[in-house]
């Protein structure tokens, strides 16, 4: 720097890096800047490699980084405790690609088509600290520009890795700012949308979802007006181009384990995206990664108790905290789904009763009694019914190879399986309900469990209506401790409050307190839990 300093006769003082900006609209400026210069300028005539396969453009700007027993697979190993070949990961509930195994192993790609690439001019390390710049004086206009640091540049390389590294930096600065539960959320909508509405974000992240979008937006222009032909092709680069740049941060072992995990789910967020597009199927065998642990590391907290979890094909996501209650409805709804003559089951009730939890705790014990696999379906994502049946394909793998309509293909495909789907969430799709009758006519040897607000109305349904927590009598001064520390509302009380206050425990001098809260509360489940997680504030009147 000091070098460059002095050639340009100082010229650089009055300039800033991106890093040091706040404001929104010269952030978007430089983004959208930023992208005219790696597109129009650096690379005004680009060339092409045509067929190429999206493993083989991969390894072309990762190179060293997947080696054996490098630092990503020793990441997947040591801190996410989890086989470093493992194919699938589940992260918050979302299924996705492991992005390590998909850049290593061609065979993982299946018959996936080949897609032409644009070759040209790589920055190689193109962050938010290296691209300098200093606007007018009314602010609102670029009047000078440098990028610096061309310690990695490299000609004849896949283009657009420089876009989605300098998102990747962008990005990775908010893990610190906010919570890292919300940030993974915000990524993970990446893996559905390329230009997400920042209405449609939670408010923190809107001003950065712009700053993304005006970068990507450029993108999409120069997409259309030059190589419109090739739309799917380039975007697909560009969502390769992220798997990179994010496994490049996941490999960077001089940085925190957070941002490192920040660049393997970015990775993660938008192989899947290329995933969806291309039709290729997500895959079955996943292992849970923790995201809810300290900075000393992240802990797998929950570990199958039985082998069949393992072994037969499943999606279901490991629950981090304990399952209370619900003893009676588990046996019964068990008890159900077994029959042979029930091949449907509806567990409704409204929000908040502990639906989507009854279900996932039935469908684990449910495993080893179906050897084609028991899967759970998020469902709160899908607006429209025909995408009912897309999640479903996706969810247990299927990949679509006729001109078939889905529904047809997914009949042909379960008719000999023995398979059970826990759908979550159906309320908003009872449209597509008469689908679910017909693949339970076509599909002797299919089961549904459906947790939903409403019923399906189809023949054959079984309706299981959840009811809340029980709860203790109405005169509790006449109950023990022991007997009130028995109600399952209680438990649920006791158990989250420890979560937020470890040593909390009910006392005579409390119990009926809580009992009276749980009460008012109505024994529902969501509402007891955002209660004791408040345990703090509410502690001088249960000390009373």
């Amino acid at each position: 720097m000091a070098i460059f300093y002095n050639i340009a006769g100082q010229s650089l003082n009055n300039y800033k890096s991106l890093a040091s900006y706040q404001q929104q609209n010269k952030l978007e400026k430089i983004f959208s800047t930023t992208s005219e210069i790696l597109l129009k300028k650096w690379n005004a005539s680009p060339s092409f490699q045509q067929a190429m396969l999206p493993q083989e453009v991969l390894s072309s700007w990762l190179g060293y980084r997947l080696n054996p027993g490098g630092n990503i697979e020793q990441f997947l190993e040591t801190y996410c405790r989890i086989p470093h070949d493992t194919p699938g990961l589940l992260i918050q509930g979302h299924v996705f690609p492991n992005p390590l195994v998909y850049a290593r192993q061609k065979d993982m790609w299946g018959k996936i088509r080949p897609i032409d690439n644009i070759t040209g001019f790589q920055h190689g390390d193109l962050n938010i600290g290296n691209i300098l710049s200093r606007f007018d004086e009314s602010d609102s206009g670029l009047s000078g520009y440098y990028l610096i640091d061309f310690a990695l540049f490299k000609p004849g390389m896949p283009l657009f890795y420089d876009n989605c590294y300098l998102e990747m930096s962008y990005l990775i600065r908010e893990t610190a700012r906010t919570n890292f539960s919300k940030w993974i959320d915000l990524i993970t909508r990446f893996s559905e949308q390329d230009i997400l509405d920042p209405f449609q974000v939670p408010i923190e992240f809107a001003g950065v979802i712009s700053v993304i979008n005006s970068g990507r937006k450029y993108f999409n222009d120069w997409v259309q007006k030059n190589h419109s032909s090739l739309c799917d092709d380039l975007w697909g680069q560009y969502w390769l181009a992220a798997v990179a740049a994010g496994l490049n941060y996941c490999n960077k072992s001089i940085i925190s384990d957070q941002e490192r995990l920040a660049g393997l789910i970015f990775a993660a967020a938008h192989l899947k995206r290329f995933q969806n597009v291309f039709g290729i199927p997500l895959p079955v065998e996943v292992k849970h990664i923790d995201v809810s642990g300290t900075s000393e590391g992240i802990k797998q907290t929950v570990k199958t108790a039985k082998k069949t979890i393992v072994e037969t094909p499943n999606n279901l996501p490991a629950q981090t905290t304990p399952f209370i209650g619900r003893q009676k409805e588990s046996k019964e709804i068990l008890e159900l789904i077994r029959r042979e003559d029930v091949r449907l089951i509806t567990l409704t009730g409204p929000g908040g009763t502990g639906k989507t939890r009854l279900g996932l705790q039935v469908a684990r014990q449910l495993v080893g009694d179906f050897e084609d696999g028991v899967f759970f379906i998020d469902l709160s994502t899908e607006k429209e019914p025909e995408s009912l049946f897309a999640a479903i394909t996706r969810t247990i793998g299927l990949r679509k190879t006729s001109d078939q309509s889905i529904l047809d293909e997914l009949r042909k495909h379960l008719r000999d399986k023995k398979m059970m789907l826990l759908m979550d969430n159906f309320e908003q799709l009872t449209s597509a309900a008469p689908g679910v009758g017909e693949l339970l006519r076509d599909c002797p040897s299919l089961k549904f469990v459906v947790t939903s607000r409403e019923a399906l109305r189809v023949q054959g349904e079984r309706i299981y209506p959840v009811p809340p927590l029980s709860l203790p009598d109405a005169d509790t001064k006449s109950l023990s401790v022991e007997q009130i520390k028995e109600n399952e509302a209680v438990q649920m009380f006791l158990e989250r409050a420890r979560m937020v206050r470890p040593g909390f425990d009910i006392t005579k001098n409390n119990c009926n307190t809580i009992a009276e809260i749980c009460s008012r509360l109505d024994g529902l489940p969501l509402a007891i839990e955002l209660a004791s997680a408040r345990i703090n504030l509410l502690m001088p009147c249960l000390n009373e």
